[in-house]
């Protein structure tokens, strides 16, 4: 019996899956969820692209303008995990709840500051 591809089966329930099928699919899974662990604490550029997803040419003109984190050892530039990590989840946009809650909380500091409390 010809073997399905995955494109041709991930639109379909689970229960129409051969054993097979479900094995590869698993097999799949774990193959991805092994190239998240797979990038070094110690990154060179190429694999920082990887990481980051954007291209090699714009992590360069990102440390020449310092607005990215990175080490410089000879002419090698290096990149932490973790640095970049952070660098990555450092300009989160709060949500419309969040900023009211900010404005209202700030509000209410200013009467308060204003009572002389």
């Amino acid at each position: 019996m010809k073997q399905r591809n995955l494109d041709e089966i991930k639109e379909k329930p689970l229960f129409y899956l051969t054993i097979g099928e479900f094995i590869n699919l698993q097999k799949k899974i774990e193959k991805d969820e092994g190239n998240i662990n797979m990038f070094p604490e110690i990154m060179s550029m190429g694999d920082a692209a990887k990481y980051t997803g954007y291209k090699k040419s714009t992590l360069y003109r990102k440390t020449c303008s310092r607005s990215i984190p990175f080490h410089k050892q000879g002419n090698r530039v290096l990149f932490r995990k973790e640095d970049l990590k952070k660098w990555l989840l450092s300009n989160r946009q709060e949500t419309t709840e969040e900023y009211i809650e900010r404005l209202e909380s700030e509000l209410k500091d200013k009467k308060l500051f204003k009572k002389g409390y």
